[in-house]
């Protein structure tokens, strides 16, 4: 139960991880369009 537990937590911050790296990502690249475009 606690092992099962771990590995959902675990699991739940790997994505959230990956969601926040996709918006920065995303949020450079617009940044950089933006500034290219200048």
């Amino acid at each position: 139960m606690g092992y099962l537990s771990f590995r959902t937590g675990k699991s739940a911050i790997a994505d959230l991880a990956n969601q926040l790296i996709e918006e920065v990502s995303d949020r450079v690249y617009q940044n950089l369009e933006l500034y290219l475009s200048c």
